[in-house]
């Protein structure tokens, strides 16, 4: 099932806790998919892991950002991310150049 995955502008600061901003929690699961849809601009998608050992937020996959276009694709845009067979796991998205109208993702097994 889709579920809303957060959409900042900026990494939140160390130990900003997933539960504090509604972090999409993934759990036994081998890939994570995400569909969104754009407001306005264009620009980039990044998805950003908690790391719990750190304390940290981090990019993850960050050389496979999504393309995010108001002008094309009915304003909609796609990624799918392997992701860790344990968890949960928790990520939010960073919007860079983009303004978002929601965005969504669900953890699933291939």
């Amino acid at each position: 099932m889709f579920l809303p995955i957060p959409i900042v502008t900026t990494l939140p600061t160390a130990g900003t806790l997933p539960a504090s901003i509604g972090a999409l929690a993934v759990t036994n699961s081998t890939a994570l998919e995400i569909t969104g849809k754009v407001t306005s601009g264009a620009g980039t998608v990044t998805l950003c892991r908690w790391f719990p050992e750190l304390g940290v937020w981090r990019p993850w996959a960050e050389y496979a950002a999504m393309t995010a276009d108001a002008a094309a694709n009915s304003a909609c845009f796609s990624g799918r991310y392997k992701v860790a067979q344990t968890g949960p796991v928790y990520f939010i998205l960073i919007a860079a150049g983009v303004v978002l109208t929601s965005a969504h993702g669900e953890g699933v097994v291939y």
